[in-house]
């Protein structure tokens, strides 16, 4: 009798247990959706983020078009990420509604010939169609692969083919096309990821910017369809993860770092481009404009949950690609970083 007690009394503790935990995990999903109340009265889920319980760390995001069997234009996403297991990168091929069309494996050639697991950080993607590449940001350039190995529903591996290499005082994070420029931009963060002090120029405002974004003509005569000639500097403020251009002139910056509010800052190009100056020549060896993304060229700027990383804007929403939910940082399975949420545009 007395087992049977003791039996029951550890029975209800542990059920005490978890409902105590499941009560708090409640309270933590509250309590974010009610902090970031305005973030979420203008937002929707679009879809679950693939791969968040196989290690897969989220990084990249890009909208891209496809015709269907019909030969009509389709929209899909190009998801892009690193593993937690130091396993193959990977990219995802998603439709509207984030069904996975197709997964793939990148891999490259080591200097034996052997073909290994590409291990990148692939903190951005982009595309090229009539080259068939995809750009992917690396370690001092964009790593090239062939988009139409990204996106095969028969073969589920990619290998590296090239680089295209920007200039040695940036390390891409993110990459961007928009109409004829491909733009390559650095993060900042003081301490762990600080950046060349080329890159640190004080704006019309006064404020110091740390990181830049490179701009480059397509030009598709060049081996990996980008002209080596570098055309513009945009002096950028610290932690942007990623960039996107509206069809109002607009270029959006999404930055964020660790458990902090991530930030997506709207600028208007035009006020952009007219504070500028000239690159010194012994720096970037040539000289070229430098545009000031800061205070002046902003126009408004959204608080978002933490983690924000790439974005594209798609159906005049900004589609936010988080990675607070994988096995690496996992709070965000408690919240609602599982899912990629759109934000509507003013």
């Amino acid at each position: 009798m007395k087992n049977n007690k003791a039996l029951k009394i550890t029975v209800k503790v542990i059920m005490t247990i978890v409902l105590v935990i499941v009560m708090l995990l409640a309270l933590v999903k509250v309590g974010e959706r009610l902090f970031f109340t305005p973030f979420y009265s203008n937002a929707q889920a679009e879809f679950k983020i693939p791969g968040l319980s196989e290690g897969y760390i989220p990084q990249g995001l890009e909208k891209i078009t496809l015709k269907d069997n019909d030969g009509n234009d389709c929209d899909y996403f190009l998801a892009c990420g690193y593993m937690n297991n130091h396993s193959a990168s990977r990219v995802y091929l998603l439709d509207r509604w984030g069904n996975v069309i197709s997964q793939t494996y990148l891999k490259k050639v080591n200097s034996q010939g052997e073909t290994v697991d590409y291990t990148g950080h692939t903190g951005g993607i982009c595309v090229n169609y009539a080259k068939d590449l995809a750009y992917i940001s690396g370690s001092g350039g964009l790593d090239i692969f062939k988009l139409s190995d990204l996106i095969s529903t028969e073969k589920n591996e990619a290998v590296l083919i090239g680089e295209f290499k920007v200039s040695d005082k940036v390390d891409p994070a993110y990459c961007k096309i928009n109409g004829d420029y491909l733009y390559a931009g650095s993060f900042h963060h003081a301490g762990p990821y600080d950046t060349d002090e080329k890159q640190h120029f004080v704006t019309q405002s006064g404020e110091t910017n740390m990181s830049v974004i490179l701009k480059y003509k397509l030009d598709n005569s060049a081996e990996y369809g980008i002209s080596s000639k570098l055309e513009a500097i945009y002096s950028t403020p610290s932690y942007v993860q990623g960039i996107a251009f509206t069809d109002k002139n607009e270029l959006i910056l999404s930055c964020s770092w660790g458990l902090s509010i991530s930030k997506l800052h709207v600028h208007d190009l035009e006020k952009v481009h007219s504070y500028n100056s000239l690159s010194d020549e012994s720096d970037w060896g040539t000289s070229v404009p430098v545009y000031y993304v800061d205070s002046l060229s902003n126009t408004y700027s959204i608080s978002a949950p933490p983690m924000a990383e790439e974005i594209v804007v798609f159906e005049n929403r900004i589609w936010i690609m988080n990675e607070s939910a994988c096995n690496k940082y996992i709070f965000g399975k408690f919240t609602s970083g599982s899912y990629l949420f759109s934000y509507g545009l003013n």
